[in-house]
């Protein structure tokens, strides 16, 4: 149990120091399956995994799925992006509409990642009015 522990510790660790410095490119896309990757293993619909429970004091660990959904959420919706950013601009002439709306869907991406630090809380209205 302590060796599974030691490995989610080094996951995270490195799922936080390899964030990548632009949204754009095979990093960002990378990095964005690894941290939902980690949160599928913390995470199992909507609870933490039973295994995780004695290293999470009960006080914090719905702060922690919280956070984990969180980034859960927001990978999805990324990983989403970029692959209908790709099918878009590499099938369909890019023309003003087309770059208006690639525009509006990264002003969303980033109203929702400002929102992020107050999801549950005062920016859970901005976070998810961004979201759709």
């Amino acid at each position: 149990m302590a060796d599974l522990l030691k490995e989610l510790i080094e996951f995270a660790e490195e799922v936080r120091t390899t964030i990548p410095s632009t949204t754009t490119g095979a990093d960002a896309i990378k990095w964005m399956q690894k941290a939902r990757y980690f949160t599928d293993e913390c995470i199992v619909e909507g609870r933490l995994k039973g295994n995780l429970e004695p290293f999470i004091p009960l006080k914090r660990r719905g702060d922690f799925v919280q956070a984990a959904e969180s980034v859960k959420a927001v990978g999805g919706q990324f990983q989403g992006q970029v692959e209908e950013v790709k099918r878009l601009t590499n099938n369909v002439p890019v023309t003003w509409q087309m770059r208006l709306v690639l525009i509006a869907a990264m002003a969303g991406f980033l109203t929702m990642a400002m929102a992020i630090p107050e999801v549950f809380g005062a920016g859970a209205l901005t976070f998810e009015l961004s979201y759709l």
